[in-house]
């Protein structure tokens, strides 16, 4: 099921939908409060809701959607009367009739679109990396050889000692 946390912003205003709700003790589990709206989440996004395994209703035009909305109740004990308290936590008006299937493989990747909207393809990645390496070959190439010429010129251009005489 889902706990709802009370201590925080995001209590209020969320949308529940695609979830599998398949034998629970309890499915929706917000704290009490006493003034809490239970219309501000939402169980449902306008088309598509939930699968609860304990919906009772009926789907008559076999659309997969149950007739009747699934009413979300959830009882408290309530100290103060010393009574206990059902709070409808609200409902989910597109109940599904079958669990959704859960993906059991990793998803798949997109490849990268260009600003054009065409797909680079990986034969495309690959040429541009060789590019790039090769770039990086020749350049290494050449400052290796730009210091041997460095190294030769200068020794070239040291005066040499000579032998002095007595």
């Amino acid at each position: 099921g889902i706990l709802v946390n009370t201590n925080s912003a995001l209590f209020y205003g969320n949308t529940f939908y695609g979830n599998n709700f398949n034998h629970n003790t309890e499915n929706v589990v917000i704290p009490y409060i006493r003034n809490y709206n239970p219309t501000s989440n939402h169980w449902d996004n306008g088309s598509v809701g939930n699968y609860w395994s304990d919906y009772s209703g009926t789907d008559s035009n076999c659309d997969g959607v149950g007739d009747t909305p699934y009413i979300l109740q959830t009882t408290y004990p309530e100290y103060q009367q010393n009574q206990e308290v059902t709070i409808d936590e609200g409902k989910d008006n597109y109940p599904t009739m079958t669990p959704y299937a859960i993906a059991l493989s990793a998803p798949k990747i997109q490849p990268a679109h260009t600003s054009s909207g065409s797909q680079t393809s990986l034969s495309n990645q690959e040429t541009l990396l060789t590019q790039l390496v090769l770039v990086a070959a020749v350049v290494t190439v050449l400052v290796v050889l730009f210091t041997v010429v460095y190294i030769k010129t200068q020794r070239n251009a040291a005066p040499s000692e000579a032998p002095s005489s007595i």
